[in-house]
């Protein structure tokens, strides 16, 4: 992330996911709604659909490039609370994802408090 001496502010509406995180955690005071919900996913990549066969090589650089962004994430990630790291790793290996509101949010450090508590 670009590194700046403004103070940033970051207010998320109702929902925060996938790239989104990331614009959350530019912000130095993050906020959100007391109904938002959060979500951390598993980086994903289009496979071309038109092309019928990958070779492993292919597929073996794809892996290499999600893993790279999954560790890009966990960098950006630097506000998590440390005993709360396996969680955001564990939710970065699922395509699922793992689906949050604010209480756990607050508890991971991804955000401050909720527009009504200022």
């Amino acid at each position: 992330m670009l590194e700046h001496k403004a103070h940033v502010t970051v207010i998320v509406g109702k929902q925060c996911m996938s790239a989104a995180l990331n614009i959350l955690m530019g912000g130095h005071r993050r906020l959100c709604q007391p109904d938002s919900v959060f979500m951390i996913h598993a980086p994903s990549h289009q496979l071309d659909r038109r092309e019928s066969r990958y070779t492993a090589a292919e597929l073996r650089r794809l892996a290499d490039q999600l893993e790279e962004r999954a560790e890009d994430i966990l960098e950006h990630l630097s506000c998590i609370k440390p005993e709360h790291r396996p969680f955001i790793e564990q939710a970065l290996m699922s395509f699922e994802g793992e689906v949050f509101g604010v209480e756990k949010a607050k508890e991971l450090g991804l955000i401050h408090a909720t527009v009504d508590e200022g």
